[in-house]
């Protein structure tokens, strides 16, 4: 077996079958290494700590050094895996092409736990990791607690596996934030999100995290009646992404589904009461009332408010 290093010769002895006196010696070699290919990253890398730019390309500004990996046969994540001389950093994280086709990443909702589908290929002699990294907090970098979630794929693997991870309530929602998957046969290398592994592939994405508020009037089945409102999302209850500059008062938090209760104030009791903005008067039959609501609206086009009371407690809301 030869040592492709560039340095070690090798001797072939070539005797008579019946006169082992007779023969003549080959020298081959060196022989020369095999070229060798690797797998980089493209999330936006501006060589510096600052908190869009990741650790992508080969210099390190402060972020780090961006993830490598040497492209063998049988190790990758979804069909397709090239090969860069450095990390390829772009604002979308396009940079290196059409091999970011591995992960499908659904919507991301904050109090909610994902479920994030991986197609991967493990045809080596070993088990490889694979690591999923989301920079919830955005702060350029992928190591805080929360942000990884990962998965042993065993030799002989070659389909879909499937990820989970937790989306923090406080995650920075309708921006970009970066995603890196890795796998390797090095366990502890694919489990950083920057440096060299051995062997497998880097792939990177963004992904925005979304946030809801939905309300919380009394909702005790199907269809509507006396105190039953259509609030949970199984109602077809009103459900608001919640986005900068555009709200009702002071504060807006968000629910993973409308949280009815008797007396209305089922999301007033999450440690964040967010229905300040109404201020109702005293109400009695023939009169004009001026009802107050603070809101804003910083969006750049106009919003339109809406208040619905239920005058003849029917459980339908007219407007």
């Amino acid at each position: 077996m030869f040592t492709a290093n560039g340095v070690s010769t090798y001797s072939i002895r070539v005797e008579d079958a019946l006169d082992p006196t007779c023969f003549t010696t080959f020298t081959l070699g060196p022989v020369s290494s095999c070229a060798e290919y690797y797998d980089w990253g493209d999330l936006y890398d501006n060589n510096d700590n600052s908190s869009i730019s990741y650790p992508t390309n080969i210099n390190n500004g402060g972020e780090g050094n961006g993830p490598s990996h040497r492209i063998i046969p049988g190790l990758k994540i979804g069909a397709v895996v090239d090969f860069e001389l450095d990390g390829q950093p772009s604002a979308t994280a396009i940079g290196d092409g059409a091999d970011e086709d591995g992960v499908t990443l659904p919507m991301l909702q904050v109090g909610t736990t994902a479920t994030i589908p991986v197609s991967v290929m493990n045809m080596t002699t070993s088990d490889a990791k694979l690591v999923l990294f989301i920079d919830f907090n955005r702060d350029g970098d992928l190591n805080d607690a929360g942000e990884m979630t990962s998965a042993t794929i065993i030799t002989g693997t070659n389909g879909t596996v499937s990820l989970t991870i937790a989306v923090p309530s406080d995650a920075v929602t309708n921006l970009n934030l970066g995603v890196r998957a890795r796998l390797s046969t090095d366990f502890a290398a694919s489990m950083l999100s920057e440096g060299a592994a051995p062997d497998g592939e880097v792939e990177d994405y963004y992904v925005q995290v979304m946030a809801f508020d939905h309300g919380d009037l009394p909702d005790s089945g199907v269809g509507t009646s006396t105190n039953n409102y259509e609030t949970q999302s199984a109602s077809n209850g009103p459900v608001h992404k919640i986005i900068s500059g555009l709200k009702i008062g002071a504060i807006v938090d968000p629910e993973t589904d409308g949280t009815q209760s008797a007396l209305a104030n089922g999301d007033d009791n999450d440690a964040s009461d967010d229905e300040d903005a109404v201020v109702l008067p005293v109400f009695y039959t023939g009169a004009n009332l001026v009802i107050p609501v603070s809101v804003m609206n910083m969006t750049g086009v106009n919003a339109k408010l809406t208040m619905f009371i239920d005058y003849n407690a029917d459980g339908v809301l007219m407007m």
